[in-house]
């Protein structure tokens, strides 16, 4: 289990689009970014467990601590993430599935499930909230969660416009990072390599899974999630593709994309009312 996760984080950070030739104007605006939208990026916290089965026994069963980036899109608390690094279990069945179909198993039955608990949403000033899963978007690999109890205070969030790049606009991905960074905000710079229009419009350049991403004028690009073809996707990768970036994704049935923010506010309306 431990193993899949790891080739799927590594290659979603082959597959990262990094640029390293960015304009001192280019530096100061996301220094001024960071600044602005910063207290928005926040990180969730928790355990995570999955188990897997095959033909209904368990064959295995992992239990790792959860820490993935999070962003405030609303006052109330509300928060988006990528559902793939809060519940991995369909992600490893995926894996899985098209690793028993190139061995020659496809008919092989594997469930994986994964159980998150003591969920919290550590803000900027250090406050950890207990949280709650109010949304689940499995097609679009986005979760929504939010405090368990209503906040005192409204808290920063991201607002304002939306932005639209085009292809070779540069990106800005802002994460929170872990505690031994200091939990600060970091930076990844690159840019739209392609935009994809089905089965829904979507721009390739990750900067990260689950981070939020922006333009260069500061507008909200988007998040960064998985996008999988489904269970099975290609056969085993070979040594070439494994890294090879984007034919890794290939490979595996899955690529990193930026889900337009307008989408993601326009969902984000149903877990309001929950």
């Amino acid at each position: 289990m431990r193993t899949c996760c790891v080739v799927v984080l590594s290659v979603v950070v082959l597959s990262t689009s990094f640029r390293a030739d960015q304009s001192p104007d280019e530096r100061a605006a996301v220094r001024s970014l960071i600044g602005k939208r910063g207290d928005a990026i926040v990180t969730l916290l928790g355990t995570v467990k999955t188990v897997m089965a095959m033909g209904g026994r368990e064959i295995t069963a992992n239990e790792e601590r959860l820490q993935t980036g999070a962003t405030l899109i609303d006052a109330s608390g509300l928060a988006v993430v990528s559902l793939a690094s809060l519940e991995p279990g369909n992600l490893v069945a995926d894996l899985m599935a098209g690793q028993m179909g190139s061995a020659g198993m496809p008919d092989m039955k594997l469930d994986v499930k994964s159980d998150t608990t003591d969920l919290r949403l550590r803000l900027a000033d250090g406050r950890e909230l207990p949280a709650k899963v109010v949304l689940r978007d499995n097609d679009l690999d986005l979760a929504f969660v939010k405090p368990v109890e209503a906040l005192p205070a409204p808290v920063a969030f991201i607002d304002g416009p939306s932005a639209a790049p085009a292809v070779a606009d540069l990106l800005v991905g802002l994460q929170r990072l872990g505690e031994m960074a200091g939990w600060k905000v970091g930076a990844v710079f690159s840019t739209v390599v392609a935009i994809l229009d089905k089965p829904r419009t979507a721009y390739l350049g990750s900067t990260g899974l689950g981070g939020a991403v922006f333009d260069n004028a500061g507008r909200f690009v988007g998040i960064s999630v998985l996008s999988r073809k489904g269970r099975g996707g290609s056969s085993a990768m070979s040594m070439t593709s494994a890294f090879s970036g984007m034919g890794a994704m290939d490979a595996l049935g899955m690529m990193p994309i930026v889900l337009p923010a307008d989408e993601i506010r326009e969902i984000a309306k149903q877990a309001t009312v929950k």
